[in-house]
């Protein structure tokens, strides 16, 4: 390894780089904020702010959207004023917050070089920082994701009830923040309970999820006079995505896409006007129902368009940059955003198969991590990331989804990086012909994932 190289592998070592990337981080996303400072809230980010209002008013409404970001907003804004740049402002704490777990969990697989490298790759990559300065749940949710793997980790090596009631809590707040992640939610604590087996695992983080969720529940209930699981409208993404004129592909097109837009039936419009008004009470049950009578009747149709759904979750991020595309202006500086950010995920997702893939040795220099610990680390990493995507292959898919599943496989690729700056390189003779096949049907399907989605999109340019 040449000089150079070492040098960089020794910088990244050192507890300064953690820092100096964090800070690196935080003044990229100031620089985007005063280029977002004029623009006002849209879409989500504008929802978002609007149940932030409606809870400071103390007036009982509809909860349309989950309560875990505008609950925070509203915490803020009380403090430093209700103006929609305060919103942007608030989120610079999450990328801090998301910015430690994602460096304590990659450090607990790794080492600090690795932990590093994963930090630098999420300070540059776009569509988090566009994130990191727009109230929306996409980074509140990865945050949360990782800390519930750092402190599930700790479940499994320390057994103390504070890190399990911790693991309660943070699973509320997911929950709250994103309520797709609820199987996440369940299956984290699940892998924690077969691997400790102490009745604490299990007492702990029911009781301090059901507090949260519970208070929640009472919340709702007391505006809305009935229980609702978190917010209205959760089984309107699960009809979006089974109905009859639901693409095959383009499973996610009804869910942000309106009357009179390309691609949306007419007869579409007038089943979704009819079903909604049943009336808020009882216009959840509706969808559901509705999805599900599809699903019952076309089965095969649900398999193809639940392929589909997975194919796309993995499709490279588009979000980041079509918030500029879509705005008109800057479209030069919006096409060159989804060009990075297409290379930001497909170098980090490869290098993750690799790193995923890699020959692990016992031994391994720089390692502190017991073979076993190692082990149940990697399980709660993929589990998290497995039952984070499992919701979205049942109802409709996106890139926009896969926002807190990356930094899991982000993980994976710093190591990767970091074993190579080691000196470490990776031996491809040296694989079973079993793990070469895999890799290689992997690596293959992820390019071919790619290539379809750009084929589906083209027309959209």
């Amino acid at each position: 390894m040449n000089k150079s190289l070492e040098k960089l592998a020794s910088a990244l070592e050192s507890s300064r780089a953690t820092w100096q990337i964090v800070l690196f981080g935080i003044a990229v996303r100031v620089s985007m904020l005063l280029v977002l400072i004029s623009r006002p809230l849209s879409d989500d980010a504008l929802d978002y702010h609007g149940m932030a209002l409606q809870l400071l008013s103390g007036l009982p409404f509809e909860p349309d959207w989950p309560p875990g970001v505008p609950y925070y907003l509203a915490l803020g804004y009380k403090i430093f004023g209700e103006h929609p740049t305060v919103g942007r402002v608030l989120m610079l704490p999450v990328y801090v917050a998301f910015s430690a777990a994602l460096f304590s969990f990659t450090q607990s697989v790794a080492n600090r070089r690795a932990a590093n490298i994963a930090l630098l790759i999420f300070a540059l990559y776009p569509s988090y920082i566009f994130v990191s300065v727009t109230p929306l749940t996409q980074l509140p949710a990865a945050a949360l994701l990782l800390a519930s793997l750092v402190v599930g980790r700790l479940c499994i090596a320390e057994r103390k009830l504070v890190w399990f009631v911790l693991l309660g809590a943070l699973s509320g707040l997911l929950v709250l923040a994103r309520p797709p992640n609820l199987l996440a939610c369940a299956a984290i604590p699940l892998l924690v309970i077969v691997r400790t087996r102490k009745l604490t695992a299990i007492v702990g983080p029911a009781l301090s999820f059901a507090l949260l969720f519970g208070a929640w529940t009472y919340k709702a209930h007391s505006m809305t006079g009935r229980y609702l699981f978190i917010n209205n409208s959760n089984s309107q993404n699960m009809y979006y995505g089974n109905n009859e004129w639901t693409p095959l592909y383009r499973t996610w097109w009804f869910g942000s896409h309106k009357r009179g837009e390309p691609g949306v039936p007419d007869a579409f419009v007038e089943e979704h006007s009819r079903l909604s008004a049943t009336g808020t009470a009882q216009r959840d049950k509706a969808f559901s129902q509705k999805a599900m009578e599809h699903i019952r009747q076309h089965p095969e149709l649900f398999v193809v368009r639940s392929l589909s759904r997975v194919r796309t979750f993995f499709a490279f991020d588009t979000f980041a940059g079509a918030q500029f595309v879509k705005k008109g202006a800057a479209k030069k500086a919006g096409y060159a955003i989804l060009g990075i950010d297409a290379l930001f995920y497909l170098g980090t997702m490869l290098l993750a198969i690799v790193g995923l893939f890699w020959k692990k040795s016992a031994d391994a220099p720089n390692s502190t991590t017991p073979i076993t610990l190692a082990r149940d680390t990697l399980q709660l990493a993929l589990v998290g990331a497995l039952f984070t995507a499992l919701p979205y292959f049942l109802s409709f898919s996106h890139p926009t989804y896969h926002f807190a599943v990356v930094p899991i496989f982000g993980v994976f690729a710093a190591d990767a990086i970091s074993r190579r700056l080691g000196g470490e390189k990776f031996e491809w003779r040296e694989l079973p012909k079993a793990r070469k096949t895999m890799l290689v049907i992997t690596t293959v399907a992820f390019l071919l994932i790619q290539v379809e989605w750009v084929f589906h999109m083209a027309d959209r340019a």
